[in-house]
């Protein structure tokens, strides 16, 4: 994602969206897996390393969900000043 986005500005604002789309789909299902592991190993001490595996991915994916919404308005702005420039 982070090399797709460095050179964001070189494809169709449309292209741009459906990439930001594509990775936060894939985000949010990785996020959904590993709240399932995390729900089905709750109460199992002896899971307790594998849980805390499992936390982490959630962290991960959703930082990587946040992160999506937080950059999409400046990359879209940033689309416009240079198209304004032409």
């Amino acid at each position: 994602m982070l090399v797709r986005v460095f050179f964001g500005d070189r494809v169709l604002s449309e292209r741009l969206g459906g990439l930001l789309d594509a990775y936060k789909q894939a985000a949010r299902q990785r996020r959904d897996r590993y709240v399932e592991v995390v729900d089905r190993l709750a109460g199992r001490p002896q899971s307790a390393f594998r849980r805390a595996t499992a936390m982490f991915g959630v962290a991960q994916a959703q930082a990587s969900l946040d992160c999506v919404e937080e950059v999409r308005p400046l990359l879209y702005e940033a689309r416009a000043l240079d198209q304004d420039r032409c």
